[in-house]
């Protein structure tokens, strides 16, 4: 019930599938992502690595069926009608600039607010 294509393929979710799909917890599946760059004296090959996404990235997610990177956070409390983004849709796969777009999604103010909504979810109303 928590794989990024479950969310995607039954958004919007109900409050109750949001709370149950944050205590399953979020996929960290080990892709096979592989990139090859040509540098200017030779070339680099950049694999996935889990220290590197899921380690550094305590929001970040994947999804094995298309071997892409997702935002759990923004996945789960965006409805389906949320502004178009590959961290929410489509999905990353550019290894190169990972680091430079995880770090502008997490400072983005969307997922500022998706992450203050998906840490109350589930929480006491102590009005």
């Amino acid at each position: 019930m928590n794989s990024v294509q479950y969310i995607l393929k039954n958004r919007p979710l109900s409050h109750q599938d949001k709370i149950l799909i944050k205590q399953l917890g979020r996929p960290e599946p080990l892709l096979q992502m592989k990139i090859k760059t040509v540098g200017k004296s030779r070339d680099f090959n950049r694999y996935f690595k889990k220290e590197t996404a899921y380690d550094r990235f305590p929001w970040m997610c994947g999804c094995l069926e298309t071997n892409k990177l997702f935002c759990f956070v923004c996945l789960v409390v965006a409805d389906s009608d949320a502004k178009i983004s590959q961290w929410t849709n489509t999905g990353v796969t550019d290894l190169q600039h990972l680091q430079e777009r995880a770090t502008r999604h997490a400072e983005s103010t969307t997922h500022l607010s998706h992450l203050v909504d998906f840490n109350l979810l589930g929480a006491t109303d102590v009005q």
